[in-house]
């Protein structure tokens, strides 16, 4: 009796407590309908596994053409106000050379009234009153030049 009741210990002892490793259990084989039941459910594990990575690589999806939708979006408005700026740099470009063309015009009829003023003035009174108004108008064209000269140096730094 007593080996008998070793025997059924023994026999209800799980193998882990003899060998220490649970990979060694025992494991009754598995019927059909089990096997499948536990293919089945692994099956929809894994299928619910890749319908949450589905959803979040859509998720993702979603977000990267928001971006770029974003990103296309300020690239041409960028791009439009780029060209806004090249035409208004045309057109600063056309009012400076406009300008310096002003500038060389006006220097050239200011020479042009000098001499013709001192061929008229014969006097010598005259002529010495109209050098003194000429030099002052000569300093003042000078500064006004200079003036004209920063300014077209301004917009062409403003330019650039």
């Amino acid at each position: 009796m007593e080996e008998g009741a070793v025997a059924t210990d023994i026999a209800s002892k799980d193998v882990t407590e003899w060998t220490g490793n649970k990979s060694s259990k025992c494991k009754m084989p598995l019927s059909n309908s089990a096997r499948s039941r536990d293919w089945r459910k692994r099956k929809k594990e894994e299928t619910k596994q890749m319908m949450c990575e589905l959803a979040q690589s859509k998720d993702e999806i979603k977000k990267l053409k928001g971006d770029f939708e974003l990103f296309y979006q300020r690239f041409n408005s960028l791009r439009q106000e780029n060209d806004e700026l090249k035409k208004s740099h045309k057109e600063r470009e056309k009012h400076v050379e406009n300008l310096q063309q002003l500038l060389i015009n006006s220097n050239n009829s200011q020479a042009e009234n000098e001499h013709l003023t001192i061929r008229i003035a014969d006097p010598e009174n005259a002529m010495k009153d109209r050098n003194e108004k000429l030099l002052k108008e000569n300093a003042r064209l000078k500064q006004e030049n200079g003036m004209l000269i920063n300014y077209v140096l301004f917009l062409k730094n403003n330019d650039r």
